[in-house]
């Protein structure tokens, strides 16, 4: 399939990456680095970026994807501004727009979940959603495998389903902490809608 370029997305497309996952690789010495899309302007992109043992300084320039519903937008950017998580990059070619890869993932960091097993009751933490997954964090480790219940707290108020435990793995930055993602597999159909409008919601303005 031919990629589709554009100068700089549009208003309307641009807000279609909006909170989404972000994948970046530093050019010169391919260090990755991945964060979360917070705001399209003009020429201009801001990423919080997800914890990271290495620094980005500006001038540095990045290859970035960013999966969004239809397509996954590719572009190269070069940092102007780097405050802490925070890395503002200047679009210096062309956007191209390039078969999806993955499900988009869009961030939903914060909320409560609670996963129901056949013999306890576990308390996490959202990170991210996508069309069949739903990301976690929380301090123990899952068996891969594991059927189980969960319900999650959403802009759309509370979802209940069912899923299994795809991977469960040591947080390398924090102590005592595990991420989690989960094969979301069955929602009734008044919660399927809800999943489905969050994977277009709007973001609540930072």
């Amino acid at each position: 399939m031919s990629l589709v370029n554009h100068s700089a997305p549009s208003t309307r497309d641009a807000n279609l990456y909006i909170q989404r996952r972000a994948r970046l690789q530093r050019i010169g010495d391919m260090k990755p680095f991945n964060g979360w899309v917070e705001e399209i302007r003009e020429r201009q992109v801001r990423i919080r970026l997800g914890p990271s043992k290495q620094m980005l300084s500006p001038g540095d320039k990045l290859s970035v994807e960013v999966a969004g519903k239809e397509h996954t937008a590719v572009f190269i950017g070069e940092v102007v501004l780097a405050a802490e998580w925070i890395v503002e990059l200047a679009i210096t070619e062309g956007v191209d727009l390039q078969p999806k890869k993955e499900s988009p993932r869009v961030n939903m960091f914060g909320e409560r979940c609670k996963l129901y097993f056949e013999d306890a009751e576990i308390i996490a933490i959202s990170v991210d959603i996508s069309e069949r997954g739903l990301g976690l964090v929380m301090t123990c480790e899952l068996q891969p495998g594991t059927s189980m219940e969960f319900e999650v707290g959403t802009q759309l108020g509370t979802i209940c389903g069912t899923g299994t435990i795809l991977y469960s793995r040591a947080d390398p930055f924090s102590a005592n902490r595990f991420r989690a993602g989960i094969e979301v597999s069955g929602l009734a159909p008044a919660d399927q809608e809800k999943w489905n409008m969050l994977q277009d919601f709007p973001p609540v303005p930072w």
